[in-house]
């Protein structure tokens, strides 16, 4: 059974999910979604949400415990298949149902189907009521689409003005769009904005090193070669004078 998650190991969650490539970042923060916020969810309102749907619900988290995701076997993906197709079904306006199709599209991007994950996460964002389970779903759908090439619809999906307390995370996806875009003056602003609002006391030291590998003055429409080529330079030029002055001062 899955017991409640501490602020302390919230905290860690967190931390690990942006230790993760852009697959692997997404399906932690499906799978950490469906698991701290789902689970409170089932236990917090399964009264409002009707003793079926929580139920369902409850044999895909049992599924979810009894190993990592990516360790499931094809049986128990079946199963949780079945069940979340029976939660969409009966159950569409209900949270369990898009805590589901999270699931589901985490399993669809460790299989590399990326079209299947936007389907699910596509229809798990028209479904929610729940305004911090709208913002877990634009960023993990953002991440899709940004890995599909949309970036123009994934941008669109994380450019918001009240992120509901999601200031860090929906900065740094901005900033990650930016950067696959050559707008790295952008990029660097939006990481800045995603470091200021990271929860004090924390680190994060995959934000600091994306911020660090773009220069104070990079513009936007740069390409990373000319960034990597234009740094160099100026350490040469730098060398030069410095030779030069000690030339001059030579007796």
């Amino acid at each position: 059974m899955v017991e409640h998650f501490s602020e302390e190991e919230q905290a860690e969650a967190l931390k690990k999910w942006l230790n993760e490539n852009l697959p692997s970042l997404l399906g932690s923060i499906v799978l950490a979604l469906a698991i701290v916020f789902g689970y409170q969810y089932w236990q917090d309102s399964a009264r409002e949400e009707g003793e079926a749907a929580s139920a369902i619900y409850q044999q895909i988290v049992e599924i979810v415990d009894i190993s990592p995701l990516e360790e499931i076997s094809e049986e128990n993906k079946n199963r949780l298949a079945d069940l979340s197709a029976s939660l969409k079904q009966e159950y569409k306006d209900s949270v369990y149902s898009q805590f589901a199709a999270m699931l589901m599209a985490k399993l669809a991007v460790d299989a590399n189907q990326l079209d299947k994950a936007r389907v699910e996460l596509e229809w798990a964002l028209k479904q929610t009521s729940e305004e911090p389970v709208e913002m877990v779903i634009r960023q993990s759908l953002a991440r899709v689409l940004l890995a599909e090439g949309n970036v123009d619809e994934a941008l669109k999906l994380v450019d918001v003005k009240d992120t509901k307390g999601f200031n860090s995370s929906m900065a740094e996806i901005r900033g990650d769009i930016y950067k696959s875009q050559g707008k790295f003056a952008s990029a660097r602003q939006a990481y800045q904005q995603a470091l200021q609002a990271f929860p004090e006391g924390l680190s994060n030291p995959v934000l600091e090193m994306k911020l660090s590998d773009i220069p104070l003055d990079a513009v936007d429409g740069a390409t990373e070669e000319m960034m990597e080529v234009t740094e160099p330079s100026g350490e040469i030029e730098q060398d030069q004078s410095q030779s030069e002055q000690s030339d001059g001062e030579a007796p």
